[in-house]
């Protein structure tokens, strides 16, 4: 699947090849941001790439593949690029799960532009 993949596609098989063998049930929610939605034009920070707004779950790296493929149909890349958001609400997730054997990796691809990069860095400081 690799070969019809732009670069972020082919970071995510690379990475997405490891975390799948520790991760039982295989479902992974993927998130993108710093897009327009095409449904209404609204700039977004954390949207569900499975395009569904009440499941961020893709099944396995196939459907992380497909959802993150699919989702350029759904949105534009817009910006501006804020991560404080994502990094706050996955840590929040974490903090709420009962399963204490749970580990949550957050993964975020960028081309390098920031906008938000203060709130950023006191997010990473405050979730660690």
């Amino acid at each position: 699947m690799a070969q019809s993949c732009n670069e972020y596609g082919v970071a995510i098989q690379a990475v997405m090849e490891i975390l799948q063998e520790y991760d039982s049930d295989q479902l992974f929610p993927a998130y993108g941001f710093g897009s327009r939605l095409s449904s209404g034009g609204k700039l977004s920070n954390k949207y569900p790439l499975s395009g569904d707004t009440n499941n961020y779950f893709c099944k396995g790296m196939a459907g992380v593949l497909e959802a993150y493929r699919r989702s350029f149909e759904a949105v534009h890349i817009s910006g501006p690029v804020c991560f404080s958001p994502i990094i706050r609400d996955v840590s929040d997730t974490a903090k709420r799960s009962k399963d204490t054997e749970n580990y949550y990796v957050l993964l975020i691809l960028t081309n390098g532009s920031v906008d938000d990069w203060i709130e950023t860095k006191k997010a990473v400081i405050e979730v660690s």
